[in-house]
């Protein structure tokens, strides 16, 4: 997957982030992180990696695993990001 180029991405606060496209999605602070991982050009593992950095305490990899895909998921059906030719 990669960012849609015409997404433009707003941080409010710490843990307020919005993206627009011309529909707007509202990001807590988790969600903030996993976007600038995105924009940095992070895989999966980079993404899970980001939430471990970013929060004292986070569950297990395999339910961290779970929140990232739901996340990639949800951004992908609303336009945020898009398939790459490889399906990727």
């Amino acid at each position: 997957m990669k960012l849609n180029p015409n997404v433009v991405f707003r941080q409010d606060e710490p843990e307020v982030g919005v993206l627009y496209v011309p529909q707007t999605c509202a990001l807590n602070g988790a969600g903030i992180a996993l976007w600038k991982a995105l924009e940095a050009g992070a895989d999966r593992a980079g993404l899970v990696a980001a939430l471990k950095a970013t929060f004292a305490v986070c569950p297990d990899d395999a339910t961290l695993e779970r929140d990232v895909d739901a996340f990639l998921a949800e951004l992908l059906q609303k336009g945020f990001l898009l398939e790459e030719a490889n399906g990727v």
